[in-house]
């Protein structure tokens, strides 16, 4: 299964930071012009994603779903489950590192 980072596009910006554009994984759709045609992780994740399992595995998988995330996908789980658009289960693993700690130009020591 893919990421949630579209394939064959180039957007100025979608590399300088590993927090956004390539690679992030917040699960969200983006409402900007230059992005929003491209990155539209939450409905990757709580449409396309779940529809793709279930024409994959017919008949293996149970009506319960839950979804998992680490760090940045985390993050996005929690979002999921408390939009209400389904999961029963939800679990967000952190990252090993505290944000008070954290080394970059994002993080809360900065």
């Amino acid at each position: 299964m893919p990421d949630t980072s579209p394939r064959g596009v180039t957007i100025e910006g979608a590399d300088d930071s590993y927090d956004f554009g390539s690679g992030a994984g917040f699960y969200v759709d983006a409402t900007e012009p230059k992005w929003a045609p491209h990155y539209k992780m939450y409905s990757y994740v709580t449409t396309e994603l779940p529809a793709l399992i279930a024409e994959t595995y017919v008949g293996k998988i149970s009506e319960k779903k839950s979804i998992c995330g680490h760090s940045m996908g985390g993050h996005g789980a929690l979002q999921v489950c408390d939009s209400g658009t389904a999961p029963q289960g939800c679990a967000a693993l952190p990252p090993k590192r505290s944000p008070a700690t954290a080394v970059g130009p994002n993080s809360c020591a900065h």
